[in-house]
């Protein structure tokens, strides 16, 4: 039985886990860029979701956005 599965993009064809949630680009960032496979902090992950809701907020005062998370 084959444990890949190949998937193709405009550079080429890449084999991919048959069990793998994700794609040929992932795949693609995952080997070019190798602090891919390094945790993020969780201060980031904070940052990101306070950038999130000002830009939620922001939104909602605007008018573009009717429903506050």
């Amino acid at each position: 039985m084959n444990d890949t599965r190949t998937e193709k993009d405009l550079i080429g064809t890449m084999e991919i886990p048959v069990g793998a949630l994700y794609g040929v680009h992932t795949a693609r960032a995952k080997a070019n860029f190798p602090v891919a496979s390094q945790p993020v902090h969780g201060a980031m992950i904070l940052a990101y979701g306070d950038v999130k809701l000002a830009c939620a907020m922001v939104n909602q005062d605007l008018g573009v956005w009717a429903n506050m998370p």
